[in-house]
């Protein structure tokens, strides 16, 4: 599976030259895939596959939209995916950069 990724990242890093200051989808796309790396798989370096990708991704994720929808913390416990359909969230406090608060359980 690493070969792939890194496959996706090296090609990312060549189309990274031709991203225009005029946002598209496919930019979007190309920020979510590097944040979510980040989050998720902090341990796989992209940055050493992609270096050109890396600085065009830091740039971009200081955009107001990218740094409200960073991700942050798992809404739900995973045990929840395995027992039916998981509790709704409660918001405490309004948003806060695109985390939630979880209701807490009474034992």
């Amino acid at each position: 599976m690493m070969d792939r990724q890194d496959r996706c990242y090296k090609r990312l890093d060549e189309l990274s030259h031709d991203f225009r200051a005029d946002i598209d989808l496919g930019q979007i796309a190309a920020a979510c895939a590097c944040a979510i790396s980040d989050f998720r798989f902090p341990e796989d370096d992209w940055r050493a596959i992609a270096p050109n990708l890396a600085r065009w991704y830091e740039r971009f994720r200081r955009r107001p939209s990218m740094r409200a929808t960073e991700p942050s913390e798992t809404p739900f416990d995973s045990e929840d995916l395995h027992s039916g359909k998981p509790e709704p969230l409660k918001q405490a406090g309004g948003p806060r950069r695109g985390t939630a608060v979880l209701k807490e359980a009474s034992s």
